[in-house]
C-alpha cells in the first residue's frame, strides 16, 4: 500500500482552495513572541487545518500545542480568523468524502466505507494502576491524563463524523429508488431530502458544520430523536 506524502507549507498554499483561505485578517496579539502565534503562524495553521481537519493534528504539525490557537480563535478581533477556521475544516470533510464516495470498484460502483477496528484487549485480571490528580482511565483501562484523553477524542471527531456523513450519503442513495423506504425515512426522522441528489450523493439542506472549534464534525441528524417523542411515557 503507497504511503502519501505529507505536503510541504509551500505545496499547501500553492493549492487554490487552500491559498483562497489564507486571505484573511491575522489575529493581533498583545505580546509578541518570536515564537507565538504571529501572523505567518495562523497562515501555516490554517493551511495545515485545511490539509488534517484536525486543529490538533495541525498545531502539532507546527510544534505548538492547541490550547494557544484556540485562544487566537476566541480573540474579540478574529472574526476573520474564525471564517478561515471554519472554511479550512469545511473543505478538509469535503475532500474527505469525496475521496470516500468517489473511489469506483468492480464496474464503478460506490462502496461505503468502513471505521478502522481497535484491536479488543484482554481483560485486566489484576488491580488498574490508581490515578494521579488530573488523570482519567482511557479506554484501555490505564491511567492517562484527562486533558490529552479528551483532546485525542476531540481530534477524531471530524474523521468519524466525515465517514458518517458519507455513509449516511450512500444510504440515501440506495433507498431513493424506493418509494416504500424513501416515505419510511422521512417519517421516522421528520427530515426534508431532496432525493434528486440523494440519487447523485449530492448535500443535503440539513448537512450544516458546526462553528465551535470543539465540535467541528457535520451535525448528523438520526431517527432516534424523533422517535423518541412518539414513545408513549408509562
Amino acid at each position: 500500500m503507497e504511503t502519501q506524502q505529507t505536503p510541504t507549507f509551500a505545496e499547501l498554499a500553492a493549492d487554490p482552495d487552500i491559498a483562497a483561505l489564507l486571505n484573511f485578517d491575522p489575529v493581533h496579539r498583545q505580546m509578541q513572541k518570536a515564537n507565538g502565534w504571529t501572523p505567518a503562524m495562523q497562515r501555516m495553521f490554517i493551511a495545515w487545518l485545511a490539509y488534517y481537519g484536525s486543529p490538533g493534528n495541525a498545531a502539532a504539525e507546527l510544534g505548538k500545542a492547541r490550547s494557544g490557537i484556540d485562544k487566537v480563535y476566541k480573540a474579540p478581533d478574529a472574526d476573520s480568523f474564525r471564517a478561515a477556521w471554519n472554511g479550512a475544516v469545511a473543505l478538509a470533510e469535503q475532500r474527505r468524502i469525496d475521496r470516500l464516495t468517489g473511489a469506483p470498484t468492480g464496474a464503478g460502483a460506490m462502496t461505503a466505507p468502513t471505521l478502522t477496528r481497535i484491536p479488543r484487549t484482554p481483560p485486566r485480571r489484576d488491580e488498574p494502576r490508581p490515578l494521579l490528580p488530573g488523570q482519567v482511565y482511557n479506554e484501555y483501562g490505564e491511567p492517562e491524563d484527562e486533558q490529552y484523553f479528551r483532546q485525542r477524542g476531540e481530534d477524531a471527531m471530524p474523521s468519524v463524523c466525515t465517514k458518517l456523513l458519507a455513509i449516511r450519503r450512500l444510504f440515501l442513495r440506495d433507498i431513493s429508488g424506493c418509494p416504500g423506504k424513501r416515505a419510511a425515512f422521512e417519517i421516522l426522522t421528520e427530515l426534508p431530502i431532496d432525493w434528486e441528489l440523494a440519487k447523485t450523493l449530492g448535500p443535503q439542506a440539513d448537512e450544516q458544520h458546526s462553528i465551535d472549534p470543539c465540535a467541528t464534525g457535520p451535525s448528523l441528524p438520526t431517527a432516534r430523536r424523533s422517535y423518541r417523542k412518539r414513545m408513549p411515557r408509562h
